[in-house]
């Protein structure tokens, strides 16, 4: 059965927000941030090759402000809901502003495989 687009955006919500098991947290102790080294980037053969010639990196790398790197330090065991009231409240921002931050960080997130959704596991069907 389909979920319409309220449902779906009700489980992402709550779905578990944590990092990529492979996803590596690097400090930088002078800045007081973070940045996130991900997992090795699967390649075919002629990808491979071609990355190879460009010198592509073989891992994500992304450097975090200090909103992104209070969201990293805050992650375990939130939902997107709960982390975007902490947001809210650290950075005096509204619920709605929170939300739309926390919206724009997740996605960029999961689509470099940093970040991982539990709640959404196996239900993207």
């Amino acid at each position: 059965m389909a979920m319409n687009h309220a449902e779906q955006a009700d489980l992402i919500a709550n779905a578990i927000l944590r990092l990529h098991p492979e996803t590596e947290i690097i400090e930088d102790r002078n800045q007081r941030t973070v940045n996130l080294r991900g997992p090795m980037l699967r390649r075919g053969r002629i990808s491979a090759w071609i990355a190879w010639l460009l010198r592509l990196p073989q891992r994500v790398e992304v450097e975090l402000d200090d909103i992104g790197t209070f969201v990293i330090q805050h992650l375990e065991g939130h939902t997107m809901e709960s982390l975007s009231d902490l947001l809210a409240d650290q950075y005096k921002l509204t619920r709605r502003e929170a939300q739309a931050a926390m919206t724009v960080f997740v996605k960029s997130l999961l689509q470099r495989r940093l970040l991982i959704l539990d709640g959404m596991i196996g239900n993207a069907a």
